[in-house]
């Protein structure tokens, strides 16, 4: 309810009161909770310890050798630091809802949308690596300085995380904590705006899949960036392995301009060509007509105009005389991004179809792990029944990955039209799957 308040309006406002609101803010706390928690099974699982002296957290063991971190690790660090200065400077001058307000964003939007998702991969590493390490810290990092900048306006809610993750002579109380005004050499504006990119693309690419009816966790062969923003194109090219990732394609790729595979359909604005052409105007309709519409939206954006000549009749067209109208090559969807447009090629392979019901698959085992309680580490016999022998071999040829991600020891897949007594039975896009799983002692 304080966090609501503070946030709803300006101090100096009347506020219009919402149980809609307070539920919004309440779902935000519900989202750092699940944060916060999201870790402390493989903390505990691989014995990690926050860097101490004396017992007490050493934040200068992340901060002194950020530069070695993961570039997601960088960010985040980056942006919990950014934040600080940002709620620092508006609570100078008591602005409560400027200075709560970027709090929540971070939480949904960063913290939680963005970084978790990125990260989650490698705390699922069963083998110590410096790279797992780096993820503990970075999020141990970000969580004691987000219960700080948190605690005036939240002062329950980050006690009670900050008291499960203080060290044994770090201060008794959240609110015994020095204020953090953020570490200014620790903010990073080309990787934040970089990152930021990335984030609208991948927004984009959700859209596009949409438009296409292709699901996130299907992949598909390529994707196209087509922007005039220099920006664009080199975060894409800096972060493209991440790119990919987000996107669950084989191939991003970032074109300047216009994507050459584009089909353009020119129309004339006939109000605009009638009022300065007159008797001539029915001439200059032909011409736009029967032109190839890529050529002339080529020649707008390299001159500006596009030269016209017939008989003793000339002129020279812009954009005000012609609209354009895009059509996609098949299986090819599109959406828009901040200074970019963005296409998804949503053409199924064999290999595709396989990657794509494995994952099928993999989703639905995970969750019978988490409805059955299992811990992280238990391994688990498991066996799936498929009603299509097609689809049975595609997700066999992928049977090494679905056994690794499951942590199954033994995994089975075989078609047929009904599964083991007690298997669970699941509909993979009309498709029937019986699955079962066993903890292994």
């Amino acid at each position: 309810m304080r966090q609501y308040i503070l946030s709803a309006s300006a101090p100096w406002d009347d506020l219009r009161f919402s149980w809609e609101g307070v539920k919004t803010t309440m779902r935000m706390f519900n989202v750092l909770w699940n944060v916060y928690k999201f870790p402390l099974p493989y903390m505990a699982l691989d014995g990690y310890k926050p860097a101490e002296k004396d017992g007490v957290w050493d934040p200068s063991a992340v901060e002194a050798h950020v530069k070695e971190f993961c570039r997601e690790d960088r960010w985040l660090i980056s942006r919990i630091n950014s934040l600080a200065e940002t709620v620092s400077a508006e609570m100078e001058v008591c602005n409560l809802h400027r200075a709560t307000r970027p709090i929540s964003t971070f939480v949904l939007d960063e913290l939680s949308r963005w970084y978790v998702q990125l990260v989650r991969p490698r705390m699922w590493l069963e083998e110590d690596s410096v790279s797992k390490q780096q993820a503990y810290d970075t999020i141990y990092y970000c969580m004691r300085r987000l219960l700080t900048i948190m605690a005036p306006f939240a002062p329950f809610a980050a006690e009670k995380m900050y008291q499960n993750l203080r060290l044994g002579n770090d201060p008794a109380s959240i609110h015994m904590v020095d204020w953090f005004k953020g570490v200014d050499a620790l903010h990073d504006p080309v990787l934040e705006e970089e990152m930021q990119i990335i984030q609208n693309f991948d927004e984009a690419v959700s859209n596009a899949r949409q438009n296409g009816k292709r699901k996130g966790r299907w992949p598909v062969s390529e994707v196209i960036v087509a922007s005039d923003s220099d920006a664009v194109i080199n975060a894409v090219a800096a972060m493209n392995d991440m790119a990919c990732d987000r996107a669950n394609a084989r191939k991003v790729t970032a074109v300047k301009g216009l994507w050459d595979k584009l089909e353009w359909t020119a129309v004339p604005t006939m109000k605009a060509i009638g009022k300065q052409f007159g008797r001539n105007g029915p001439k200059v309709k032909a011409f736009i007509e029967n032109t190839d519409g890529c050529s002339l939206k080529a020649a707008l954006a390299k001159d500006g105009k596009v030269p016209f000549t017939d008989g003793d009749f000339s002129c020279e067209l812009t954009d005000e005389h012609m609209t354009f109208t895009e059509k996609m090559p098949e299986n090819i969807f599109g959406a828009q991004m901040d200074n970019a447009e963005v296409y998804v090629d949503v053409t199924l392979t064999d290999e595709l179809e396989a990657d794509g019901y494995a994952r099928e698959i993999i989703r639905r085992i995970q969750e019978m792990r988490k409805q059955a309680g299992l811990a992280v580490d238990a391994k688990i016999a498991a066996s799936a029944v498929i009603a299509d022998e097609r689809v049975t071999a595609l997700v066999n040829s992928q049977h090494e990955v679905v056994a690794g991600e499951v942590r199954a020891e033994s995994l089975s897949i075989e078609a047929g039209e009904s599964g083991p007594e007690g298997a669970a039975e699941w509909d993979v896009d009309g498709l029937k799957v019986f699955i079962s799983i066993k903890e292994k002692c």
